[in-house]
């Protein structure tokens, strides 16, 4: 079973499924078995449960990380936005002083 789903390559679908059928209260494991089962007909035993449970955090790590990333690049490129508005206000203002 785990061979199938490392198939899937923990896929979107399950991950978005993952976030979007949480229940307040459920442990992730338990999400994860009960969307395999109803979605993909996949019931794991116990000894594979551990195993996707990793492999799913490393995604979401990947992502997080991705995301991280991400966030810090847009953050830099609004200060670059923000210091060339500041310097067109500038010019600007200077423009209308100097009429």
């Amino acid at each position: 079973m785990v061979s199938k789903l490392v198939s899937l390559r923990i896929s979107e679908e399950l991950l978005t499924r993952l976030e979007a059928d949480m229940i307040d209260g459920e442990s992730v494991g338990t999400t994860i078995q009960r969307i395999l089962n109803h979605h993909y007909g996949v019931v794991l035993d116990s000894s594979q449960r551990e195993p996707l449970q990793e492999l799913i955090a490393n995604e979401v790590e990947k992502r997080l990380a991705n995301l991280t990333a991400g966030y810090y690049e847009l953050t830099g490129k609004c200060e670059d936005l923000q210091a060339q508005i500041t310097k067109l206000q500038t010019v600007k203002t200077t423009r209308k002083k100097s009429v």
